[in-house]
């Protein structure tokens, strides 16, 4: 394909699509009775001219604010030692997992932690497929950080107890996000999880 846009200044900062359609052609008339299938794809291209796109702006405004403001969720990755009941409540802490918010500005801050479905783009480890997040709870998801401060964050996990979830491995996501801005801006930690008993006939770990 090629792409090429009028010169002119009218479409200077201005964002387009087109959308794009490759399809089989119509079946060749041979004077025979027959049954013919079509296959269609669809596709879209988007573009901008003179300017970034609207992702790329919020993805670059994010990451400006980041840089000023400097916080972080540490360690970004944990395993929940030993494994974990179904249908039993467990206090992360009390097995030495929980995360630091680590506020290095020089404001103070307000954050919303919480679980999360995965981000775009994040993928989870080979057989520790993204669990639920209502499993996991957050205990004080609302911190009010201090500059240059660090705050625990404390979790409960509770599995439920069904057949298909015995013996499995689960990543939860926790996300730590700004309060208040019109534009978000969040960081991400991840829990890895073994849950106890013998997986359902017919499935593996």
């Amino acid at each position: 394909m090629i792409l090429q846009v009028p010169e002119g200044k009218e479409n200077i900062g201005h964002h387009y699509q087109a959308r794009i359609l490759c399809q089989t052609a119509e079946a060749p008339q041979t004077g025979q009775t027959a049954l013919a299938f079509g296959v269609s794809l669809a596709s879209r291209l988007r573009f901008s001219v003179g300017s970034a796109g609207p992702a790329e702006v919020q993805r670059l405004q994010k990451l400006g604010i980041y840089q000023m403001l400097n916080f972080t969720l540490e360690p970004d990755s944990q395993y929940v030692p030993g494994e974990v009941k179904p249908g039993e409540k467990v206090k992360l802490s009390d097995r030495g997992v929980r995360f630091s918010l680590i506020n290095r500005a020089t404001q103070a801050l307000d954050f919303t932690v919480k679980p999360v479905s995965a981000p775009a783009g994040m993928t989870a480890p080979s057989g520790y497929p993204f669990g639920d997040p209502s499993w996991l709870k957050v205990l004080k998801p609302k911190i009010k950080s201090p500059p240059e401060s660090i705050k625990g964050v404390d979790m409960e996990l509770e599995i439920p107890d069904k057949p298909e979830v015995r013996g499995k491995r689960y990543t939860f996501v926790v996300q730590a996000g700004l309060e208040g801005r019109e534009i978000p801006v969040e960081v991400f930690g991840r829990i890895y999880v073994t849950v106890a008993g013998e997986p359902a006939k017919g499935d593996s770990k």
